[in-house]
């Protein structure tokens, strides 16, 4: 938090995250919970998709994003 005058101003943060490998969706699950505790409010999470990359189909990717305010 920043104190600008006489208000505390958060900031929210953007993160987009993605897995290929193993477990994607354990992976994500703790990606999410290492940053919840970091967080100041609540962490809002997107759906989940699976995506193929360029060029590999057999390494689909599992991608998500999430909403969190420091």
């Amino acid at each position: 938090m920043l104190l600008v005058g006489a208000a505390l101003v958060a900031y929210t943060y953007l993160i987009a995250l993605g897995s290929n490998l193993g477990d994607r969706d354990a992976y994500l699950d703790a990606a999410v919970a290492a940053i919840r505790p970091l967080a100041l409010s609540k962490v809002i999470e997107s759906p989940r998709y699976e995506t193929q990359p360029l060029g590999k189909a057999d390494l689909a990717f599992i991608n998500m994003a999430i909403v969190a305010a420091s």
